[in-house]
This record gives structure tokens, sequence and C-alpha cells, in this order.
């Protein structure tokens, strides 16, 4: 288990998020001061199940997320949560369009672009 404490995801930030993800196959419980939508899913990116405010963080609601994680459940704060669900909402209403693939290729892997949306 992983467990990083933050006051905002910022370009620094990020980068030790992802580190973090690189180095530990750990699930992670993400403790910020501020956050938003889209850092919400980059934190999910980077293998965080939990996202909780430091506002919010007394040590019993920390330990019950922390054992929520390890069970394999996520926990965001609800208000994110709608936000993220609506624009997946959207995003799946979106038509899929294919398109002749596209390989991208990056040392050491090969990304293939199938489809995207129209």
């Amino acid at each position: 288990m992983v467990v990083v404490a933050l006051d905002v995801v910022d370009d620094a930030t990020q980068g030790l998020l992802r580190q973090t993800q690189r180095t530990s196959p750990a699930r992670g419980v993400l403790v910020i001061t501020h956050i938003n939508e889209q850092q919400v899913v980059n934190a999910a990116e980077y293998g965080f199940l939990a996202v909780l405010r430091r506002s919010e963080a007394s040590p019993d609601r920390l330990v019950r997320v922390i054992c929520s994680v390890a069970k394999g459940e996520a926990r965001v704060p609800p208000e994110l949560l709608g936000s993220i669900l609506e624009d997946v909402g959207r995003f799946q209403g979106q038509k899929l369009t294919l398109r002749p693939f596209i390989p991208l290729h990056r040392p050491n892997a090969t990304v293939v672009i199938l489809c995207e949306p129209s």
C-alpha cells in the first residue's frame, strides 16, 4: 500500500505520482489539499484507487480508506466522482469511427490506435 500526501497535483508532483506507479505495483491512497476531476483521473492512471481530502483525513477515516483500497475498492469525493461519471457518459455516447491504424513507435513499446472518437 502506498499513501502519498500532497497539497496540490502540479507538474512536479505528477512526476512523483508517475514514479510511484513505476516503482511500486501497490495500490495507492492520495491524501491531498486541492484536487479537481482531471487530477483524480490522472491519479487513477498512476494506480491510486482512493483520493482523500486532507480536511477529511482523520486517523480513523484514513484507516478505513486504506482498508477499502486493500480490498480493491475505490474511494473518491462524491462531488468529483459525479463530474467524472458525467464526462465518461458523454464520452461513451460519442460515435466511434474506425480509421486505419496508426502505429506509434516508442523505445521498448508500440502503441496502435485502432479507433478514436469522431
